[in-house]
């Protein structure tokens, strides 16, 4: 993976770059000061540097003439980074060999991007990983082919089908309840048909009993 190493005093900015470039396949080292770039350089072996004009113990000039002073790293591009309302010493930026100047802050971070991918891919091996690591973007990011989606195991779930409410009496034959609830209700009807059918026959038989205590009665008779 193509490395970069970030120097500068401000975190924000140490930041800022690490998020432009973190989903572009290249790993974002960041140090807080030139002297700690120094130290860091040989381990680090980064493929880029970037280093601010203005920091403590050592500042983005001397990082560069480091840089560009040892065989071992003289061929890695360094592009110093200057704010929007600093001054910038272009004679000293040309004397230690500098391959390019930013301004800050890098909003939006377009020209940050354009540079130092620009610088990365002028290394044959640095561009080879970028390539390949797009080539693994493209397919993570493809849609499915088509006989993909078809694959059951695939696709997306399907709803589960909808089935109707059984009546109480389909749910007595299918589950063996015995009766349903309107069978159950139906019964209920009948045995108060019957009730009431007892009541009118023991009324009827009161009023034909009254009627015949009547009318031996009035013949005279004993009821």
């Amino acid at each position: 993976m193509p490395r970069i190493l970030v120097a500068d005093d401000n975190t924000n900015i140490q930041k800022m770059v690490t998020l432009a470039f973190q989903e572009r396949g290249v790993e974002v080292i960041a140090v807080g000061n030139g002297e700690a770039a120094v130290r860091r350089i040989p381990d680090a072996n980064p493929d880029l540097v970037l280093a601010d004009v203005f920091m403590p113990v050592r500042n983005g000039y001397e990082v560069c003439e480091f840089v560009k002073k040892d065989t071992r790293f003289s061929h890695t591009p360094v592009i110093l980074l200057v704010g929007a309302f600093d001054p910038l010493d272009e004679k000293e930026a040309r004397r230690v060999g500098a391959d390019g100047v930013l301004k800050k802050p890098f909003v939006p971070p377009d020209p940050l991007i354009a540079m130092v991918m620009s610088a990365l891919e002028k290394n044959p091996r640095v561009a080879a990983e970028l390539a390949k690591a797009k080539e693994v973007v493209a397919v993570i990011e493809a849609p499915l082919p088509a006989a993909a989606l078809e694959n059951p195991a695939m696709a997306e779930p399907k709803p589960l089908p909808e089935f109707p409410e059984p009546t109480p009496e389909e749910a007595a034959v299918i589950y063996g309840f015995g009766k349903g609830v309107r069978a159950m209700d139906l019964d209920e009807d009948e045995e108060e048909k019957d009730e009431r059918s007892c009541g009118a026959e023991s009324a009827r038989k009161e009023r034909e009993g009254a009627q015949d205590f009547y009318r031996t009665k009035d013949a005279g008779g004993r009821p």
